[in-house]
């Protein structure tokens, strides 16, 4: 996870640093696609859970790349630990 410091906060950013132009992976726009709201993809996108962090961080970013932001959780299952990431959607972050 990238870090940048904004007016004396630490701002910690998923994959790559706030402002970076580089497109998500192709295995995370699947899967954005994958979890598209059935209403369009500026929707809420559906949850994706995974006990992955680089595919979680990844996810992440795809989101905030094309929806303008994204919202994850972090919990244990057992020894197991489980991200939750999902967004509001384009509308919400942006407007439409």
């Amino acid at each position: 996870m990238a870090a940048k410091t904004i007016s004396g906060a630490k701002i910690e950013c998923p994959v790559k640093v706030m402002g970076s132009l580089d497109p998500p992976t192709v295995v995370s726009m699947a899967l954005m696609e994958a979890f598209q709201n059935k209403n369009g993809w500026k929707h809420p996108q559906l949850p994706l859970l995974t006990g992955d962090k680089k595919t979680a961080d990844d996810y992440a970013y795809c989101l905030d790349y094309y929806l303008g932001g994204h919202e994850i959780k972090k919990f244990r299952h057992g020894k197991e630990v489980v991200y939750t990431i999902t967004s509001e959607g384009y509308y919400y972050y942006v407007g439409g």
